[in-house]
């Protein structure tokens, strides 16, 4: 929770949900690594910003997953979590689907990556 600013703790003490405030936590943590502690602020329509307009941020989260990303023109992001079902159903083989089975380290989500591109 050190890494929710001020002006951001009204929003999370509203949150209920375990889940909900654990995204919230994890977005601010990613949020401080790429950006440093620039509070994130939500429009009308519930679109994450930041009063620094030279940077556009994009949040989504899935299941067990959260994603913040950054740039200096507009971004999108949007995850996830896909079914094995989905997965073969989009192509991709047995061999490729053993690497999506194993662990999520650093270097194996290179591989899986590289093995999905391939």
């Amino acid at each position: 929770m050190s890494e929710i600013l001020p002006e951001e703790l009204d929003k999370y003490q509203l949150l209920s949900n375990p889940r909900r405030k654990r995204e919230f936590e994890y977005v601010r943590f990613l949020r401080t690594l790429q950006i440093g502690k620039k509070a994130i602020r939500y429009d009308a329509i519930g679109k994450p910003n930041v009063k620094d307009k030279k940077i556009f941020i994009s949040i989504s989260h899935s299941k067990n997953f959260v994603a913040f990303e950054h740039d200096t023109s507009p971004i999108g992001i949007d995850i996830e979590e896909l079914k094995r079902a989905t997965i073969i159903a989009m192509g991709f083989d047995v061999e490729k689907m053993k690497l999506l089975d194993q662990s999520n380290t650093a270097d194996n989500n290179k591989q899986i990556a590289q093995a999905l591109k391939d």
